[in-house]
């Protein structure tokens, strides 16, 4: 920041001002090892398919 901005921070202080400004520390979900890409496309067009079907 100190490049950027000319401020100087320490991370926690950081951490703590994106808080007090609303965000939050979102992380992805870990992936199953028997995961299959190919059984996950099938059914979003089987359920993109049954969407379409109902009244």
């Amino acid at each position: 920041m100190k490049p950027n901005f000319n401020i100087n921070y320490h991370p926690n202080v950081i951490y703590k001002l994106l808080k007090s400004m609303g965000f939050n520390w979102i992380t992805t979900r870990s992936r199953h090892p028997k995961q299959s890409v190919e059984v996950q496309e099938t059914f979003k067009k089987f359920e993109s398919e049954m969407i379409v079907m109902i009244p």
